[in-house]
C-alpha cells in the first residue's frame, strides 16, 4: 500500500509542471520570437508606447522576451532587444474587450484541482487571481470572467535553464 501511495504521489508531482508547459504550441524558455510571429504572425503595438501584442481572435497576446544564450539582470529583455532568436520567458492573454471572459474555465479549473484551491471571486468593478510559481501558471477573474492568463515556465524549468548560462550585458 506504501509503494502504490508513493507511485501516485510521484505521478501526481511530476505531473504539476506539465500543466503550463506551453500555450498554443508556445514554450516559455523554448520557443523563438521568430518562431512565434509564423504562428501568430506580426506583432501589433499596444496603444502609442505600450507593449507590442499579438492578434489572437478575441484576445491580445503579451509576450515578454529574454536572451537565449545568457542571462540579464532581470531576465527580461526590452522589446527592441528581442531579435528573431530571443525565447519567449512569460506569455499573457487579455480579452480585447474587459467585458467579456477568455475561453480557458477548462485550464483554470484544472489548475485550481491541481494546488487544491477554490476559485476567486471577484467583486463588481474588482478583480482577483491566483498564480503558482512552481508551476508556472496564473489567472485572473473579474466580474465578467477570466480576464488574464499568465504562462511561465515552472520553478523547475526556469532553475535549470539558468544553471546553464552565465550572465551578460544586453547592448
Amino acid at each position: 500500500m506504501k509503494k502504490l501511495f508513493l507511485i501516485v504521489l510521484c505521478l501526481g508531482v511530476l505531473a504539476i509542471p506539465c500543466l503550463a508547459a506551453s500555450w498554443n504550441n508556445i514554450f516559455p524558455l523554448k520557443t523563438t520570437r521568430a518562431e512565434v510571429i509564423k504562428l501568430l504572425g506580426e506583432p501589433k503595438p499596444f496603444q502609442r508606447t505600450g507593449p507590442e501584442y499579438f492578434d489572437h481572435g478575441n484576445a491580445r497576446v503579451f509576450i515578454r522576451w529574454t536572451l537565449p544564450n545568457c542571462i540579464v539582470k532581470k531576465l527580461v529583455i526590452a522589446e527592441e532587444l528581442a531579435g528573431p532568436d530571443a525565447l519567449v520567458y512569460q506569455i499573457a492573454i487579455e480579452p480585447k474587450d474587459y467585458r467579456t471572459s477568455l475561453p480557458y474555465e477548462k485550464e483554470v479549473s484544472e489548475f485550481l484541482g491541481l494546488i487544491k484551491a477554490k476559485d476567486c471571486i471577484a467583486s463588481r468593478g474588482g478583480s482577483c487571481g491566483i498564480g503558482h510559481a512552481l508551476l508556472g501558471f496564473g489567472y485572473n477573474r473579474s466580474e465578467f470572467g477570466i480576464s488574464r492568463l499568465d504562462y511561465s515556465s515552472s520553478l523547475e524549468e526556469m532553475n535549470a535553464w539558468i544553471s546553464q548560462r552565465k550572465l551578460c550585458n544586453p547592448r
